[in-house]
């Protein structure tokens, strides 16, 4: 394998901006996976990578080498169709060594590089089975979430999970989605509260400074607690029951709020509760450009 590199991508059909300046680098040996809604961009990009597709503006360097405006024959690099096909009666070996056979390669090369592909992919033992009794599954390592054309973020599955740098990766990511609650205020660099209704509510220490504005309070339903004390209130509308846990969905003010908790537990509709939220996981969002803001829990995320 070797780098991919791609600088400020761009990509349009006519009117239609599908692709705008995306911008990461894959290094040599990382797994990467593109998350987003239909129609975000992810499969254009892929496209523009493997030479399928030329870019409107932006750069393509696989090794180092600049290959933005070269055709996929003239890149060196594989690439999987989104929808696969496989000959059926074929097993994985000449199904492998097939494009290999087209092109005139000898039989003992064709088996080499079979062989080879075979142990980086990890298959190996898989080599002589009918393809129809293949199962689907990829190990990954890295993700990177679009939205509308737009690399929103680029990190570890954890760290998008836990660190979202958006309301859109927030939201998108998680089931259930992360909790919104809409507040104002302002923030001053190293503040480790916020003024939330009456009262306050801790959370990791700010490392910028904000004019009061409206914010957004993201909370994941595994850090919801109950308790008496919360400093939100609301009634319980119903339980999902999962086995081990529950999803128990609350109305408050600010809307429907979701909380994981021990199947164990019991609620009643209707009946009344408070919230408290696990402050060293709190995020906090600008609501009118959606960005996250800087935070201590920022500073924990995952590297390498």
């Amino acid at each position: 394998m070797a780098q991919i590199k791609v600088d400020g991508l761009d990509k349009s059909f006519g009117t239609f901006h599908a692709v705008k300046g995306a911008s990461f680098t894959v290094e040599d040996g990382q797994f990467l996976c593109l998350l987003g809604p239909s129609g975000c961009g992810k499969t254009t990009t892929l496209r523009m990578i493997a030479g399928l597709e030329l870019p409107t503006a932006g750069t393509i360097r696989l090794g180092g080498e600049e290959v933005t405006m070269n055709r996929a024959s003239a890149r060196d690099i594989a690439f999987v169709f989104q929808l696969f096909a496989l000959y059926p009666h074929m097993n994985v070996r000449r199904n492998i060594g097939f494009p290999l056979k087209c092109e005139g390669i000898g039989r003992e090369e064709i088996g080499r590089r079979v062989v080879e592909a075979a142990r980086i992919l990890r298959i190996s033992h898989l080599l002589d089975r009918p393809v129809s009794g293949l199962a689907g599954g990829d190990r990954q390592r890295v993700a990177l979430v679009m939205n509308n054309g737009v690399v929103e973020q680029v990190a570890s599955p954890r760290d998008i999970y836990d660190r979202p740098a958006s309301l859109f990766v927030a939201d998108f990511i998680g089931s259930p989605p992360m909790n919104f609650l809409p507040f104002r205020d302002g923030l001053r660099t190293g503040a480790q509260a916020i003024r939330f209704g009456e009262g306050e509510i801790a959370i990791p220490a700010t490392r910028e400074t904000l004019m009061e504005s409206d914010l957004v309070l993201g909370v994941r339903p595994e850090h919801v607690r109950f308790s008496d004390r919360g400093m939100v209130r609301g009634q319980v509308y119903g339980a999902e029951y999962l086995g081990t846990t529950q999803i128990v969905t609350v109305t408050t003010r600010y809307g429907a709020l979701k909380a994981r908790s021990p199947a164990s537990m019991r609620f009643r509709t209707g009946e009344s509760v408070g919230l408290d939220f696990r402050p060293d996981t709190l995020s906090i969002f600008d609501k009118a450009s959606g960005r996250a803001i800087r935070t201590a829990l920022h500073e924990r995320g995952e590297h390498g």
